[in-house]
């Protein structure tokens, strides 16, 4: 898409283990190098709930996230989906 201007992106949860980010999530893995080589900017998923954070603890992980979108990916950064929803 890149050769015809349009700007590609991958709305993901970068800091997957073993499969976006390597086993410790300190980096990526060979599929989330291969996605930020093809990629233009950063839609992250920052999902508290599903990482086990509770509600308290929310806003400090998706800092996190935020934090570790740019140390490791360098790209423009959305955060496009945040999966805790208080009822």
């Amino acid at each position: 898409m890149n050769s015809y201007g349009v700007p590609v992106a991958i709305s993901e949860d970068w800091d997957r283990p073993g499969v976006m980010s390597d086993a410790s999530g300190s980096g990526l893995a060979f599929t989330g190098k291969q996605v930020q080589a093809n990629s233009d900017m950063v839609h992250g998923h920052a999902m508290p709930f599903y990482h086990g954070k509770n509600e308290a603890q929310s806003m400090p992980y998706i800092e996190g996230r935020i934090k570790w979108y740019r140390d490791n990916l360098g790209l423009p950064t959305l955060i496009s989906e945040v999966s805790f929803t208080r009822l």
